[in-house]
Protein backbone atom coordinates (compact mmCIF):
# COMPACT_ATOMS: atom_id res chain seq x y z
CA UNK A 1 0.00 0.00 0.00
CA UNK A 2 1.37 3.43 -0.93
CA UNK A 3 1.89 6.04 1.75
CA UNK A 4 0.44 9.49 0.98
CA UNK A 5 3.08 11.86 -0.33
CA UNK A 6 3.87 14.70 2.05
CA UNK A 7 3.41 18.05 0.35
CA UNK A 8 6.32 20.16 -0.87
CA UNK A 9 3.99 23.15 -1.16
CA UNK A 10 1.38 24.13 1.41
CA UNK A 11 -1.20 26.78 0.62
CA UNK A 12 -3.20 28.67 3.25
CA UNK A 13 -6.22 29.82 1.28
CA UNK A 14 -9.98 29.92 1.76
CA UNK A 15 -10.78 31.20 -1.74
CA UNK A 16 -12.10 28.20 -3.70
CA UNK A 17 -11.24 29.74 -7.06
CA UNK A 18 -7.59 30.33 -6.18
CA UNK A 19 -7.13 27.11 -4.23
CA UNK A 20 -8.54 25.07 -7.13
CA UNK A 21 -6.31 26.92 -9.57
CA UNK A 22 -3.23 26.31 -7.41
CA UNK A 23 -4.03 22.61 -6.95
CA UNK A 24 -4.65 22.17 -10.68
CA UNK A 25 -1.39 23.87 -11.63
CA UNK A 26 0.51 21.86 -9.00
CA UNK A 27 -0.92 18.66 -10.44
CA UNK A 28 0.17 19.69 -13.95
CA UNK A 29 3.65 20.42 -12.62
CA UNK A 30 3.74 17.13 -10.63
CA UNK A 31 4.40 19.05 -7.41
CA UNK A 32 2.92 17.59 -4.22
CA UNK A 33 0.68 20.35 -2.89
CA UNK A 34 -1.92 20.66 -0.17
CA UNK A 35 -4.37 23.46 0.50
CA UNK A 36 -5.15 23.95 4.18
CA UNK A 37 -7.99 25.84 5.79
CA UNK A 38 -6.38 26.65 9.14
CA UNK A 39 -3.12 27.76 10.67
CA UNK A 40 -3.18 24.59 12.81
CA UNK A 41 -3.15 22.43 9.67
CA UNK A 42 -0.31 24.52 8.27
CA UNK A 43 1.66 24.07 11.49
CA UNK A 44 1.17 20.28 11.41
CA UNK A 45 2.46 20.06 7.86
CA UNK A 46 5.44 22.30 8.62
CA UNK A 47 6.37 19.83 11.37
CA UNK A 48 6.84 17.07 8.77
CA UNK A 49 9.97 18.79 7.44
CA UNK A 50 8.98 18.19 3.81
CA UNK A 51 7.51 21.62 3.07
CA UNK A 52 9.71 23.64 0.71
CA UNK A 53 7.30 26.47 -0.11
CA UNK A 54 4.42 28.09 1.77
CA UNK A 55 1.85 30.17 -0.09
CA UNK A 56 -0.44 32.51 1.84
CA UNK A 57 -3.58 34.24 0.63
CA UNK A 58 -3.47 37.62 2.35
CA UNK A 59 -7.29 37.69 2.24
CA UNK A 60 -7.48 34.61 4.53
CA UNK A 61 -9.95 35.42 7.35
CA UNK A 62 -8.26 36.44 10.60
CA UNK A 63 -4.79 36.16 9.09
CA UNK A 64 -1.80 37.07 11.28
CA UNK A 65 1.20 36.92 8.93
CA UNK A 66 3.74 37.49 11.71
CA UNK A 67 2.34 34.51 13.64
CA UNK A 68 2.69 32.32 10.57
CA UNK A 69 6.27 33.46 10.00
CA UNK A 70 7.02 32.54 13.63
CA UNK A 71 5.86 28.96 12.91
CA UNK A 72 8.51 28.47 10.24
CA UNK A 73 11.46 26.32 11.28
CA UNK A 74 14.78 28.11 11.79
CA UNK A 75 16.69 25.49 9.81
CA UNK A 76 15.45 24.44 6.39
CA UNK A 77 13.06 27.40 6.37
CA UNK A 78 10.55 27.06 3.53
CA UNK A 79 10.44 29.82 0.95
CA UNK A 80 7.35 31.93 1.55
CA UNK A 81 4.98 33.58 -0.90
CA UNK A 82 1.95 35.76 -0.24
CA UNK A 83 -0.58 37.19 -2.65
CA UNK A 84 -3.36 39.71 -2.34
CA UNK A 85 -5.25 42.44 -4.15
CA UNK A 86 -2.98 45.04 -5.75
CA UNK A 87 -5.08 47.84 -4.30
CA UNK A 88 -4.32 46.76 -0.73
CA UNK A 89 -0.84 48.24 -0.69
CA UNK A 90 -0.60 48.32 3.14
CA UNK A 91 -1.51 44.64 3.33
CA UNK A 92 1.20 43.71 0.82
CA UNK A 93 3.77 45.92 2.59
CA UNK A 94 2.91 44.41 5.99
CA UNK A 95 3.49 40.90 4.65
CA UNK A 96 6.96 41.90 3.42
CA UNK A 97 7.75 43.51 6.76
CA UNK A 98 6.61 40.37 8.60
CA UNK A 99 9.24 38.34 6.75
CA UNK A 100 7.49 36.84 3.72
CA UNK A 101 10.09 36.24 0.98
CA UNK A 102 7.91 37.08 -2.02
CA UNK A 103 4.77 39.24 -1.89
CA UNK A 104 2.81 39.55 -5.13
CA UNK A 105 -0.42 41.07 -6.34
CA UNK A 106 -2.92 38.36 -7.35
CA UNK A 107 -2.39 38.93 -11.07
CA UNK A 108 1.39 38.47 -10.84
CA UNK A 109 0.96 35.51 -8.54
CA UNK A 110 -1.35 33.79 -11.03
CA UNK A 111 1.04 34.52 -13.88
CA UNK A 112 4.08 33.23 -11.97
CA UNK A 113 2.37 30.25 -10.28
CA UNK A 114 4.02 27.47 -12.33
CA UNK A 115 7.47 28.90 -11.56
CA UNK A 116 6.60 29.38 -7.89
CA UNK A 117 5.46 25.78 -7.51
CA UNK A 118 8.62 24.29 -8.99
CA UNK A 119 10.94 26.66 -7.14
CA UNK A 120 12.10 28.75 -10.09
CA UNK A 121 11.05 32.15 -8.80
Amino acid sequence: MNQPVEPEVVVLCSDLFFSSSIEGTASQQAVPCRVVASVDQLSELLATGTVRRVIIDLEFPGLDVAAIVSLLPETSRPETFAFGPHVKVDQLRSARQAGINHVLPRSQFSEQLPKILVGQL
